[in-house]
């Protein structure tokens, strides 16, 4: 096969630093800004001419924290793997990814962008304007697609759990919120394909279970039949003695002292 080689033409500033932050739509992320900063010495201020008039743009880009590819992949609402190119899925024989932001200014070299998927660090390679009449179609598709949205769960943060997610965003750059959103809005239950532990089944249809994220531990409860979910409790994994070691393989443990001194 022939081989292409691509620059890219500027990289994400975004709040969603690893995979497992990111949605499965953009149109599902959090209400925040991300940047995509273009490099400089290429005129690429000239090339943004007239881009702001669009109210949205394409944004094709690498998936650079995937280093293999797969033929079939697992999806967020079906049971059954899928072969790759029938999601949208990163795990691709060339790891290019696509999406469609909301555009909210240019300044310079600099695009701020709205309901971007896209993490921290990706490299963008290209920009396109997105344009109803071309870009927008009534399709059909699968059943199952349909029927996944009928299965989504309410997800209910109380104000303690709010708190402790804006520390970790404020002081470790941590969207623990968008992580909580993109992991158990659909099938929170789902050992298979998420870091998920049941801790009690309980005869009211609710079960109580742990989510994991990096060093962290996120517990919830969930009720199968309204579909409601509700977030418990947010923990350090470390323990007490694991803290006071000085070995900090992911360089967070100064972190989770500061988090466990506020909120314990």
């Amino acid at each position: 096969m022939d081989s292409f080689n691509y620059k890219p033409i500027g990289y994400i500033k975004s709040d969603l630093q690893f995979k497992q932050d990111s949605p499965t739509q953009g149109t599902r992320v959090e209400s925040s800004v991300h940047c995509i900063e273009l490099d400089p010495g290429f005129d690429f201020e000239q090339c943004l001419d007239g881009l702001a008039e669009f109210e949205r743009l394409w944004v094709i880009y690498e998936f650079h924290k995937n280093g293999h590819w797969k033929t079939k992949v697992n999806v967020p609402r079906k049971e059954e793997k899928l072969g790759v190119f029938a999601t949208r899925s990163p795990y691709r024989p060339n790891p290019i990814g696509m999406t469609c932001v909301k555009l909210v200014k240019i300044d310079g070299r600099k695009l701020y962008v709205e309901e971007s998927d896209l993490i921290d660090g990706s490299p963008v390679l290209d920009l396109k304007p997105y344009i109803d009449y071309s870009d927008s179609f009534e399709t059909s598709y699968p059943d199952w697609l349909e029927l996944a949205e009928e299965n989504l769960f309410k997800i209910t943060l109380p104000e303690y759990i709010l708190k402790r997610f804006e520390f970790l965003k404020k002081k470790g750059k941590l969207n623990v919120s968008q992580f909580v959103k993109s992991q158990l809005e659909f099938e929170p239950l789902n050992e298979k394909k998420k870091r998920v532990e049941v801790l009690e089944n309980r005869e009211d249809d609710t079960v109580a279970a742990r989510i994991a994220y990096r060093t962290w531990r996120i517990d919830f409860e969930v009720n199968l039949q309204t579909k409601k979910l509700f977030v418990t409790a947010m923990n350090s994994a470390y323990s007490k003695e694991e803290l006071l070691d000085k070995e900090d393989p992911y360089g967070d443990k100064d972190l989770h002292r500061r988090f466990l001194k506020n909120f314990n």
